[in-house]
């Protein structure tokens, strides 16, 4: 048996002395376990417990060799015996490692439970206000917000990477809202709208809170399939980050096919900022701008592989500065994903033998 790790712990039982347990750093494996009492010359019970465990090949590179740009605090939240580097290629779209937890630690399995449906992701741009929001509550019509807009408009999904006290109480306190957050933010506080301070609620005790990892690192090759979550490049290898990446691919794990762009609009200015009110500074507005050019590049080389995993995205913003995907009317999307419910419930109980 081979293994690499910081450090293996044995836990050592022998009749009729406890179990114990021994943590070897430098300490010869036989000398720590003869150390703690135990007679070598009977028989005992050993399991080994490896402290740290690394992945061989490219995840060790990645961790080892140069920067791996994870998100070492979603990393630190919680660890689990598997490779922890950006890189490690999953077999089944993210099935052979967990993607979503509870902040007690445990995993939820929510890869492709809405596999092959439609998805409206609704990203905030001014576009979003001139579309008829009552059609995006007709029956079979699911919504993905990010950040502020869903204090406006309830979506069902909605997620975030910034620090929780940036956005409304009412989103974090809403238990129709499925929330998915990376999994540093679960010990933050919210923030008190009343008391104008941080509340004494955490991230992590709100309803239908879900953590995810993040990693920094862009790779169009192996970006739909990773085992964490990209939202661009961290700034040594030239920035651009958003939650509009996060965003897509909690929607490919999830297992959605269509997902149709509202609010896309690519474009920011003193005068066009967002659908709902909120300021932005000269910087700000430079920085958006800056991020929109760097998303431009990535979607351009995700586009293929989109394709050949049959995840489609469209863009319901005609006059949107991101051109990669293909326009369709919201109308038409909706009219598409929607499911008609005006038949009458008469004569359903009846015996169908």
């Amino acid at each position: 048996m081979s293994c690499r790790g910081s450090s293996i712990i044995l836990r050592v039982s022998q009749a009729p002395i406890a179990k114990m347990e021994v943590e070897i750093t430098h300490t010869p494996p036989l000398q720590a376990i003869e150390g703690s009492g135990i007679d070598l010359t009977r028989s005992f019970n050993v399991e080994v417990i490896v402290r740290d465990p690394l992945a061989l090949g490219r995840i060790t590179d990645a961790l080892e060799g140069h920067p791996g740009y994870v998100d070492q605090n979603d990393f630190n939240t919680l660890q689990w015996c598997g490779a922890r580097g950006t890189g490690n290629l999953t077999s089944r779209s993210g099935r052979s490692a967990p993607m979503f937890f509870r902040e007690n630690g445990m995993n939820v399995d929510l890869v492709n439970v809405w596999y092959g449906q439609s998805v409206f992701l609704i990203l905030n741009g001014p576009s979003f206000a001139s579309i008829d929001q009552a059609l995006l509550r007709r029956p079979g019509i699911l919504t993905f917000g990010v950040n502020n807009g869903s204090h406006v408009f309830r979506t069902n999904f909605w997620t975030c990477v910034d620090d929780p006290k940036r956005f409304m109480g009412s989103i974090w306190r809403d238990p129709a809202i499925m929330k998915f957050v990376p999994m540093a933010h679960f010990q933050k506080p919210i923030w008190d709208h009343i008391t104008v301070s941080e509340s004494v609620l955490k991230v992590g005790e709100c309803p239908g809170v879900l953590g995810y990892r993040r990693n920094e690192r862009f790779d169009a090759q192996q970006w739909l399939h990773e085992d964490t979550v990209n939202w661009g490049n961290h700034g040594k290898l030239g920035g651009g980050r958003s939650v509009m990446l996060a965003a897509l691919r909690i929607c490919f794990l999830l297992g959605f096919r269509q997902v149709y762009l509202l609010g896309c609009d690519f474009y920011m200015s003193a005068d066009c900022r967002y659908w709902f009110p909120e300021q932005r500074s000269v910087n700000a507005i430079h920085g958006n701008m800056a991020g929109y050019n760097s998303m431009d590049r990535y979607f351009n080389e995700l586009k293929p592989h989109f394709d050949s995993a049959g995840f489609k995205v469209f863009n319901c913003n005609r006059l949107s500065n991101l051109k990669v995907f293909p326009f369709v009317e919201c109308a038409d999307a909706i009219a598409r994903s929607g499911i008609e419910n005006s038949e009458s419930t008469e004569g359903m109980y009846v015996d169908r033998k």
